[in-house]
């Protein structure tokens, strides 16, 4: 896994692809606007201005990090995000995943997605184990991963991205097999 890889994976209702620079990422830069979604990210309230996106965009080198976008089939509309880092030592990944669009969160596009992206990432990749973290207060994502099989393996602290003293980190786990077994 040395060379760049341009990622496509279609769902009955989305794309999930490599994002680019060129992509169109207006709205995306004024998801953190909303601040319960700032806050379960525990990323800064704000907008991010083009520039800063395409930056965002052009840091994932397509080995080792992914930034893949969720896009509507109808219309083509960027409602979403799923950044991946592979660690190839442990041949595992960590991922990551906002749902930026209101009016698409709840409907299915995180799991619709994110089916083809463990498909692709623990079969076609090999890779073995799924990393991800949530803040202990993201009732939605919790209830998700523990139907799904994820384990808590640690607590951590971190610096809250407001600047107003830390924010408890849960570090979650799946393996490739117990996702396989799921898919039975």
């Amino acid at each position: 896994m040395t060379e760049p890889r341009t990622i496509r994976l279609e769902t009955p209702h989305h794309i999930l692809r490599t994002m680019e620079p060129s992509d169109d990422m207006v709205a995306g830069g004024g998801w953190l606007n909303d601040p319960r979604t700032a806050r379960m990210l525990n990323a800064r309230q704000g907008r991010i201005d083009e520039e800063g996106f395409r930056s965002y965009v052009q840091g994932f080198d397509r080995v080792t990090g992914h930034l893949l976008g969720i896009f509507e089939k109808d219309g083509g509309r960027l409602i979403g995000m799923r950044a991946l880092y592979i660690d190839q030592k442990r041949n595992d990944f960590l991922v990551n995943v906002i749902v930026g669009e209101s009016h698409a969160r709840n409907k299915g596009a995180r799991a619709e997605t994110g089916e083809a992206m463990y498909r692709y990432f623990f079969e076609e990749l090999g890779l073995a184990a799924a990393h991800c973290t949530a803040l202990p207060g993201n009732d939605i994502i919790l209830n998700v991963m523990d139907r799904n099989g994820w384990v808590l393996e640690q607590r951590s602290q971190k610096p809250a991205a407001s600047g107003q003293g830390t924010v408890e980190l849960l570090h979650y786990r799946l393996t490739r097999d117990v996702w396989r077994e799921r898919q039975r």
